[in-house]
């Protein structure tokens, strides 16, 4: 080969090995700014959050893995929030996720959980842990800024439908095996009160049965 062709054919290769749907600038529910950049694998890129740091907008480095390069790959990453000995919240931040179609035309978005652990003494470990979930939404793919983008965060209109709707059918399936499990108790404890009362002579099984 070549030096052009070899030159070419590692150019290829970055490509290939890139994911284009995690790839840009994302921004999320409460105005957090992410800029992912993928590469064999590895997730790479900063994490701005207008509430970290003394003065927020501070930006940290961030770290993780992605699965593969298609539009339903999983991912994770991790923020520790230190910048240097005067800007260090003690914690550690992790995401882990998966792309999602968005509402739009070739659009995406980040369905992200995470879990946040403060640096602390083992006896205040119990409390040292919060969770949540992030919705992160691409820039690029709704050709708005970021302020009109939270705007419609807040308004609901970004939110996936697919999504909306397995969130019903969640509720629904939850309401019912709640309505399943009550009725079932109850059936259970009117069978057991009978049985007391049976045995304490307070109901005849024989009141029940025809007499010649």
């Amino acid at each position: 080969m070549t030096r052009i062709s070899l030159m070419l054919f590692f150019a290829i290769g970055l490509v290939i090995c890139q994911n284009k749907y995690l790839e840009g600038n994302w921004i999320n529910q409460m105005g957090s700014t992410v800029e992912l950049t993928t590469s064999n694998g590895i997730l790479s890129g900063f994490y701005i959050s207008p509430n970290a740091g003394d003065a927020g907008n501070t930006s940290y480095v961030l770290s993780g893995t992605y699965y593969d390069d298609s539009d339903s790959s999983s991912f994770g990453f991790t923020v520790s929030w230190i910048n240097s000995a005067d800007d260090n919240l003690n914690t550690t931040s992790v995401w882990a996720g998966h792309i999602m179609k968005g509402n739009e035309d070739d659009s995406y978005i980040l369905r992200t959980y995470w879990l946040m652990i403060e640096s602390t003494p083992w006896v205040y470990a119990w409390e040292s842990t919060m969770m949540g979930q992030d919705t992160f939404f691409r820039q690029d793919d709704n050709g708005e800024g970021f302020d009109d983008i939270v705007s419609e965060i807040s308004n609901g209109d970004l939110i996936n439908s697919e999504s909306g709707s397995n969130d019903s059918l969640k509720n629904w399936s939850i309401g019912l095996l709640t309505v399943t499990v009550c009725v079932s108790f109850m059936i259970i404890l009117a069978l057991v009160t009978i049985l007391i009362l049976v045995k304490k002579g307070r109901i005849s099984l024989n009141a029940y049965q025809n007499i010649d």
